[in-house]
């Protein structure tokens, strides 16, 4: 992966301009209810090999579902970390 990127060990909430190049390891969608629509949830994969869990919010699903695929590397910014959230 040429070029400069951040890689996902040096993830922290007080900075907003990431820059990655990430590997897409898998997509899916979570529906919470039938109601409410769904999530685009991903596992993506820097150059290291660190694997970290993203979220598409339920507002933006439409616009990304079906342009990013599995299996295909992407240059992603304009992350927002947030804690990690358990869902039951």
């Amino acid at each position: 992966m040429a070029g400069v990127s951040d890689m996902f060990a040096n993830l922290h909430r007080r900075r907003l301009d990431w820059s990655f190049r990430v590997y897409v390891k898998r997509i899916f969608e979570h529906r919470f209810s039938s109601s409410e629509g769904f999530t685009l949830e991903m596992v993506l994969q820097d150059s290291e090999g660190v694997r970290v869990h993203a979220s598409v919010p339920k507002a933006l699903v439409n616009r990304w579902v079906g342009v990013i695929k599995e299996f295909k590397m992407y240059k992603m910014s304009f992350f927002i970390v947030v804690e990690k959230k358990h869902y039951i």
